[in-house]
């Protein structure tokens, strides 16, 4: 009877906007059956046969206009095609290779063309998402080539995942040049946009998180109005599964990473050893690490940190209080003294770095440090309301956890990509200005003072103070409607 009444309306709207339908291309109430050029069954989707058999019975293209042919019936079959783009690459160079009269059908599209022969011959079947299960989470998995990334989503049915869509697409232009974490989070944006209604009808599960700045920090904001949750890597589907969110970063595959340091200020052997060994400290923290080992060449440095040496100069006394407050920070901290013939490469960048690293690759990061570790002036830390408007978006950045409410959940998830935690402290992001520090309403109240009424205060507009207070670098989402108040309640 739903079907009926559901038909029935469908048709009443029809009549109203005087459209007609091509019957050929409509079907009502059947189970099985072809539909939109596609087979529909009890157990899923699958692919036309004809389609099929056209491309398995195909010889190999012997002019342009039959590779081109060629890429039409397999874009026909892509969402059943694994890597489909990362397949197809050979025949796109083909194509772009003869573009004269000449035609070569170079060995490697041949050979790429018998492969995909041989697995269009097993497309497997795509499962359904019914109504029964409306709303359960699909999960992401990612994979990035050289010219292509690729992505699919499945469903576990029954302990077992199964395939819903299969997406790829051929890197163009400035695209190839991404780095691999860049192009996984462009495969997961392109799905995305292609799955539209999947995306808004589904929770997503993604396996791992990365850090989002400069493009990744835009596309995060796209994919903010989606819910995408966020798990580590399962160690059983890293063996199974050859498409992964970290294939390009698999948890065995040992990693080097450079980094190198120029100061702007005078500092001695041992102080720039110390100097080095923070910052790589800062970067694991920041990072996750939970488990460090160090190795230092200074042997007075990993002697003083293990206790064999004592520390006598105040500049060391206070570099070693430094460096033993950030190895506490850490589950498990070792540090070893290794020979200098042993640690050659860092030397080497040492010397690049105290000249000129306007050459470096970008691979090598390269940090410039103004002034001293120990000569850090720490800001004094405002006390705030145990819940303020932050509360919920920091505790979800930092632990995933959402409230209750379905409808403030949402717009939290939503929110999210646009901030980002630095030392436990909330900061606004922007495409125009540096990061925004938040603040609670009791400090946003004293700000507002001090920037209308203080030292220097000119009495100006509510929109003028909000300009000033935002170029000095703070944010609160009510500051417009609480600086106007304020200053409405101004005796001047």
């Amino acid at each position: 009877m739903d079907l009926l009444k559901n038909i029935q309306e469908t048709f009443d709207s029809l009549r109203k906007i005087n459209m007609k339908l091509n019957p050929k291309k409509c079907s009502f109430g059947f189970e099985e059956g072809m539909f939109l050029g596609h087979v529909i069954t009890t157990r899923g989707i699958r692919a036309n046969p004809k389609k099929i058999q056209a491309i398995d019975e195909m010889a190999a293209p012997r002019m342009r206009k039959e590779v081109q042919s060629l890429n039409g019936k397999l874009a026909a079959l892509s969402r059943f095609l694994s890597k489909a783009a990362e397949r197809s690459l050979p025949f796109f160079k083909v194509l772009k290779d003869n573009v004269g009269r000449n035609f070569d059908w170079t060995p490697d599209a041949d050979q790429a063309f018998q492969e995909m022969k041989a697995l269009i011959r097993t497309l497997p079947t795509l499962t359904t998402l019914v109504p029964e299960f409306s709303g359960e989470t699909l999960t992401i998995y990612l994979a990035a080539g050289t010219d292509a990334v690729s992505t699919v989503l499945v469903v576990e049915r029954g302990g077992t995942q199964m395939p819903v869509y299969f997406v790829s697409k051929a890197l163009q232009h400035c695209e190839v040049n991404y780095k691999p974490v860049e192009k996984l989070i462009f495969a997961l944006v392109h799905t995305a946009r292609w799955l539209r209604r999947y995306f808004q009808a589904h929770p997503m599960l993604l396996l791992s998180k990365p850090e989002v700045s400069g493009r990744l920090a835009k596309w995060a904001i796209e994919l903010g109005e989606h819910e995408i949750h966020y798990a580590p890597v399962p160690l059983s589907k890293a063996k199974s599964w050859q498409i992964l969110w970290l294939n390009s970063y698999a948890p065995s595959k040992k990693e080097e990473h450079t980094y190198a340091l120029r100061f702007e200020f005078p500092a001695s052997n041992n102080e720039a050893e110390y100097e080095a060994l923070l910052s790589g400290l800062r970067m694991a923290e920041k990072t996750g690490i939970k488990y460090l080992k160090v190795s230092v060449d200074s042997q007075l440095m990993a002697n003083q940190m293990n206790g064999t040496f004592e520390a006598r100069d105040p500049a060391m006394q206070n570099y070693l209080a430094l460096v033993e407050e950030m190895a506490n920070k850490f589950e498990r901290f070792s540090i070893t003294q290794v020979p200098r013939s042993l640690n050659k490469k860092t030397d080497a960048l040492s010397k690049l770095a105290s000249s000129v690293f306007s050459h470096f690759a970008k691979d090598v990061w390269v940090e410039v440090l103004s002034q001293k570790s120990t000569d850090v002036v720490q800001e004094a830390a405002t006390v705030e309301e145990v819940k303020t408007w932050m509360s919920p978006i920091v505790t979800y950045l930092k632990s995933g956890t959402l409230p209750v409410d379905g409808a403030m959940a949402r717009k939290i998830r939503m929110k999210a990509p646009m901030y980002v935690l630095r030392d436990g402290v909330l900061f606004k992001k922007s495409f125009t200005a540096p990061l925004l520090r938040c603040v609670g309403p009791s400090e946003a109240g004293t700000i507002v003072k001090e920037v209308h009424e203080g030292t220097c205060g000119m009495h100006l507009g509510f929109r003028t103070v909000v300009g000033k207070i935002m170029q000095l670098g703070y944010f609160w989402p009510s500051m417009y409607r609480d600086t106007k108040e304020i200053i409405k309640a101004c005796a001047s």
